[in-house]
């Protein structure tokens, strides 16, 4: 399965949001935006479809920047 990802904007660390989706799910979802707590900075990060990445859930978490 499939995880969605989004970055930290303080300190650039993916965030796994919990969620697991198949690519072709993902690419179907409408435009969104939604809040997140943040385990890297102890903050909450607005994140959307445009800055979420799709990986593949076998536990690599790859560098948002």
């Amino acid at each position: 399965m499939w995880k969605i990802l989004t970055p930290c904007d303080v300190t650039g660390r993916m965030i796994d949001t919990g969620i697991e989706i198949d690519k072709s799910s993902f690419a179907r979802l409408p435009s969104f935006v939604g809040r997140i707590g943040c385990p890297h900075c102890g903050g909450e990060h607005e994140w959307s479809k445009a800055t979420a990445k799709v990986v593949d859930g076998d536990g690599a978490v790859p560098a948002a920047r």
